[in-house]
């Protein structure tokens, strides 16, 4: 699809994108900075050529970053599927971050891990220094995993909100595929 005839459309559906699907912030940008810029985005979103001309640049970025459906569904179901038992040992331990399948690591949004060093007394009366390290583990959505792979599989249709959502998840699976690539790249020799 060419671009927009009308310049400030254009801008708008560039600028939506952008922003990672912002519409207040897109209106502003394009010049829409009447009373309520939120107002005029949603307006301009009801426009089928304004609605088309987002998905195909929505579909440019995702090309440019090498990303496929295929990838982008294997990703959501790794985290809408996913076990939290998958990250823990018999024993009940945190596994360490190289021995998570990868299944597990995916359904990963964020380890902090927090150590501190205590002193205890054994029975005999000596000092003995204790580290302590407490990690939280905080895991990606699954309901909206749920739902972006239920919306793919037509089980259910997306409102405006879910939409933004739904792009919004695949915006950070493309940061995260994008971490990883850099991850696996091998270290150039100085």
């Amino acid at each position: 699809m060419p671009e927009l005839a009308n310049r400030q459309h254009e801008l708008f559906c560039r600028e939506y994108v952008a922003t990672r699907f912002n519409g207040r912030r897109a209106a502003i940008m394009a010049g829409y900075d009447g009373e309520n810029p939120s107002h005029s985005a949603w307006q301009l979103r009801q426009r089928e050529d304004i609605r088309d001309r987002i998905r195909e640049l929505s579909e440019r970025v995702l090309d440019v970053a090498q990303v496929t459906g295929d990838m982008i569904v294997l990703e959501a179901a790794r985290i809408a599927f996913s076990d939290i038992r998958q990250v823990f040992d018999e024993e009940g331990n945190l596994k360490p971050i190289h021995q998570l399948s990868d299944d597990a690591a995916a359904a990963i949004e964020g380890i902090d891990i927090d150590t501190r060093s205590e002193t205890e007394v054994d029975e005999d009366g000596n000092k003995k220094f204790v580290t302590i390290r407490t990690a939280k583990i905080k895991r990606a959505p699954k309901l909206a995993a749920l739902r972006l792979l239920m919306e793919y599989k037509r089980m259910i249709g997306p409102t405006e909100a879910d939409a933004r959502n739904m792009f919004a998840g695949m915006a950070a699976l493309m940061d995260q595929h994008r971490a990883e690539r850099r991850l696996q790249a091998p270290e150039k020799p100085e």
